[in-house]
């Protein structure tokens, strides 16, 4: 090693903790590329080291399903325009309509609940609003 610290020694490929990557890596006894193990062999790991993915699954995990998120969404935005007269009462249904039939499906129950419990206080909120509005026309037509 030199005085700023760089090593300038040749490389050696005899002392390389590592393989070799021009020479290829043989096979299990008669392993074809492709093939997969059955339940009573071990996974063909490569190097022979562990994985930390040895034995997990292929198949993607159950996530949220996406009509709990869209019912998610389409309540908030209900919650949110609920002051506005007809248009908090409409996204409400909407909201209210997706909560119900997201509640159907398994993934996403919480947030299909939230969803369904936003659109309702839009929808109710909106109703209130446009119920008030409609009550107020005739004191300001007279």
């Amino acid at each position: 090693m030199s005085d700023d610290g760089v090593n300038r020694e040749p490389y050696d490929r005899a002392r390389s903790p590592y393989p070799d990557p021009a020479v290829p890596i043989p096979n299990p006894e008669g392993a074809v590329p492709g093939d997969q193990p059955t339940a009573n062999e071990a996974p063909y790991l490569g190097y022979g080291g562990s994985s930390a993915f040895a034995g997990t699954s292929s198949a993607p995990p159950a996530g949220i399903g996406g009509l709990a998120i869209v019912t998610l969404v389409v309540g908030i935005i209900a919650f949110l325009t609920g002051w506005i007269p007809i248009v908090g009462i409409v996204i409400g249904l909407v909201g209210i309509v997706l909560g119900i039939v997201a509640l159907r499906g398994k993934p996403g129950r919480v947030l299909s609940i939230v969803g369904l419990v936003l659109s309702g206080l839009g929808f109710l909120t909106s109703v209130v609003v446009t119920l008030g509005i409609v009550a107020l026309i005739p004191a300001f037509t007279a």
